[in-house]
């Protein structure tokens, strides 16, 4: 402990915890303007173009954010480490009121527990509360809140900035922070568009303190400055020629600026951002649609906005430059979308230039936005790979088909320009496919949802682009298990038959408590092609490996599943392994008691066992068929047991006499079962054993069997002498054998068998035999 508490008063001298007030934090802008990259992946890469800064827009407890603090300090970067806090009232899904106190302290508490991890990390430059926060009367509560946590902050660590992130533009809305935040050090700004720099002057006036650009990059898909397309109102893509424009423009504001308050900018993203589209505010590219993130094993490629962020940073451009798309197009006219019937083909052609003269090689892909998804400015649209890769060289044009348009009808052409030396360009181009829909074939292999999340997982489209990834971890088995981050998914698309039952299981782990009021991680079930709701499972909590299982009976109308794990925002990292989505086939099994025998099956039981089904609560007797019962005999009652077991009890005894029976069948009606459409049927589960009655009805003079039942040993004495006993199962099958015994008494050791009924034959040296019937207790 003694060890502990001086390295720990050392951190602290080193920190420079001595400062006290608002003006000897921010000391530290006298030598330092933020140059920033927002993200987490591809930090060296950063760092070698001249970044000095990094943002994040959560922290975590589990050690990755400690790893990304360390990652980050070695490259000499500092961190704008953020803290969530989710939205106020309506903006935020009305899942937190600030204004409550155990709202309230959720997030005090998980703060703290942060500061008490993280806080003492020589990378952190500041702590970002919240994202994209708005002024105006319905954020009040959030600022107050914010300004709490803010006294928190600087309590524990009295030399820390703080932060709060927001995308307020008016005069007012910026003048509320400055009246309700005023423990805050600084403030961040998320602006888009060439027009970012015009906001300078008023955040100096009406902010007051020191602020800086938290994100920026070309104008969004929400400016309304964009065309959208005619059938969704989704913004339609510009070319990164514009876009270049764009970034030019605003680091050119930020370059001639005169303000004292202004301390740099984070540029939005450092690796591919995958909201809208691939490409919208991507700065890095892969040449793999499929593979879209460091953890994916993605390959960065700069782009030609990425060039303009690190002449910013270090003022001179990468060595080499990117190419540059000016146009995707139809090659038979200029529209800027395409309405066209699924198969129908089309040919599209792209425009782009080298800024040092490499030869251009093009790769072509289309992809689509799934079915029923709701768009906000396309941002939370889903989105999974139709066709592609097509390679065409050096050509500029290729002729595509258009998919199918079961699962989706609004499709992207995605085109990604080369130069062969790390550096890229990718423009988009709206089409939508119309035509009657092809419902994909039933494909019983395709039912097992492959969710062991090994290697090969990258390449078979479980894992969600858009936030899903996949890492090396904690796993239930196997080498590797899903990692979902919060507001983040697990999807896949699985046929199906229409009317089939299936079995469902996912094993999951939450690496930290979820100290909200949210349910845990479930799986849902939709309807692929228009995204309806169809079931939902249990839930997990735990924060050890849990298994959840149920049972599911698909519509008869639908034909495609979309399976999907999800956490929403504000949850810690869940881990998920063995995602199960598997056909099954109700079966039934039927037992009797080994003891049905000629002459006394009144009353005797046939045990009807049921797998992955249950009865239903009552059972009619109508719906039960049970065939080859020996004459005379019949089915009295059928009783329900459990939801998996009924018995047949049968009346009557044989009225003649008939050999072993071992193929009664019973079939069961669907109308009886609460899954299963069919009726379930099974033989070969009873045996009636049969006795031969001419000589039974002599026994008793010829023959004497005591004592009968018997549990140890029974005696034999007869007429005449013995000269074999031999016994016999109900199944026909010798268990006991005894030769040569030569003498008119005998007795029998059948300590060994197991209760029930048994057949004992007794031969004499004539060889004539007698077969009677023994009970061993």
């Amino acid at each position: 402990m003694k060890k502990f508490t001086l390295i720990y008063l050392i951190a602290l001298t080193c920190l420079g915890l001595q400062a006290q007030t608002h003006e000897d934090r921010i000391k530290v802008f006298e030598n330092f303007t933020i140059k920033g990259a927002g993200g987490e992946e591809f930090l060296e890469l950063a760092a070698s173009y001249g970044a000095n800064t990094i943002r994040t827009w959560s922290s975590r407890t589990d050690g990755s954010t400690k790893a990304l603090l360390d990652s980050a300090h070695a490259l000499g970067l500092k961190v704008e480490l953020g803290f969530w806090m989710p939205y106020q009232g309506d903006n935020g899904g009305w899942i937190v009121d600030y204004n409550d106190p155990d709202d309230y302290q959720k997030y005090e508490d998980k703060l703290q527990e942060l500061l008490d991890s993280l806080d003492y990390h020589p990378a952190i430059l500041c702590w970002e509360l919240g994202n994209e926060v708005n002024g105006g009367a319905s954020n009040i509560e959030y600022m107050k809140a914010a300004n709490k946590l803010s006294k928190v902050i600087h309590a524990h660590n009295p030399n820390r900035l703080t932060s709060l992130v927001t995308n307020a533009s008016k005069a007012e809305t910026i003048q509320d922070f400055a009246t309700y935040c005023t423990d805050l050090d600084i403030i961040g700004k998320n602006g888009y568009g060439a027009n970012l720099p015009n906001l300078i002057s008023r955040f100096d006036t009406h902010w007051g303190k020191p602020w800086y650009i938290s994100e920026y990059n070309t104008r969004g898909q929400w400016d309304n400055s964009l065309d959208k397309t005619s059938w969704g109102g989704d913004a339609i893509d510009i070319p990164p020629s514009v876009k270049v424009q764009d970034v030019v423009a605003i680091h050119n504001g930020f370059n001639n600026t005169n303000s004292t308050l202004f301390k740099g900018a984070t540029a939005f993203t450092w690796t591919v951002h995958e909201n809208h589209n691939y490409v919208w505010h991507s700065l890095l590219l892969s040449d793999d649609l499929q593979i879209q993130s460091a953890d994916q094993g993605m390959v960065p490629l700069l782009t030609p906005m990425a060039d303009e962020v690190v002449k910013y940073w270090r003022g001179s451009y990468p060595e080499n430059r990117a190419p540059v798309i000016s146009n995707l197009k139809l090659a038979s006219s200029n529209a800027k979308e395409l309405i066209i019937d699924t198969g129908e083909e089309f040919t599209m052609e792209v425009t782009a230039s080298d800024p040092d003269a490499d030869e251009i090689t093009y790769k072509w892909w289309i992809y689509s936005y799934e079915r029923g998804t709701q768009s906000f400015n396309g941002s939370t649209r889903r989105k999974s790979l139709a066709s592609g890769p097509f390679e065409t060289g050096s050509t500029n044009s290729i002729k595509l088909t258009a998919p199918n348009n079961y699962t989706a009808e609004d499709f992207h052409v995605y085109c990604v320009a080369l130069d062969g030396n790390g550096s890229a360009s990718a423009h988009t181009f709206p089409i939508k496919v119309t035509g009657t829909p092809e419902p994909p074939a039933v494909d019983s292999d395709n039912l097992i949802v492959d969710g062991n999340f090994e290697a090969g997982d990258l390449e078979i489209g479980w894992a969600d682009r858009w936030n899903g990834k996949l890492e090396e971890a904690d796993t239930y088995e196997g080498n590797f298990a899903g990692r979902l981050s919060t507001e983040s998914s697990f999807i896949q698309f699985i046929d199906v038959e229409p009317g089939s039952l299936l079995n469902l299981s996912f094993a999951a782990k939450w690496v930290e408590e979820i100290t909200t009021d949210y349910e845990g991680l479930k799986m849902t079930l939709r309807n692929g092609p228009d995204n309806e709701l169809l079931y939902k499972s249990k839930t997990t909590k735990a924060t050890e490996w849990t298994v959840v299982e149920d049972k599911y009976k698909v519509p008869d109308t639908v034909t495609q599943l979309k399976v999907v794990l999800y956490i929403p925002k504000d949850l810690p990292v869940c881990l998920v392994d063995n995602v199960v989505v598997e056909r099954y086939n109700p079966s039934i099994s039927i037992t009797d008691d080994g003891e049905i025998i000629a002459g006394s099956e009144d009353g005797e039981v046939i045990i009807v066992s049921l797998t992955d089904d249950s009865f239903v609560d009552n059972l009619i007797s109508e719906n039960w068929t049970v065939t080859n019962l020996p004459e005379g005999v019949s089915v009295g009652s059928i009783n329900r047991i459990d939801d998996s077991t009924a018995e047949i009890v049968l009346t009557g005894n044989a009225t003649s006499n008939y050999g072993n029976i071992s193929n009664t069948t019973v079939t069961i009606a669907a109308a009886d079962l609460t899954l299963s459409n069919t009726d379930l049927t099974v033989d070969n589960g009873v045996v009636f054993g049969n006795l031969d009655t001419a000589i039974d009805d002599c026994i008793s003079d010829m023959i004497t069997i005591y004592p009968n039942p018997a549990s140890d040993v029974f005696n034999i004495k007869t007429t005449n002498e013995i000269n074999r006993i031999s016994v016999f199962n109900v199944f026909g099958k010798k268990i006991l054998d005894l030769p040569h015994i030569n003498s008119s008494k005998a007795i029998v050791n059948i300590s060994e068998l197991k209760k029930g009924f048994y057949f004992v034959e007794i031969k004499n040296r004539m060889g004539n035999r007698i077969i009677t019937r023994l009970i061993k207790e």
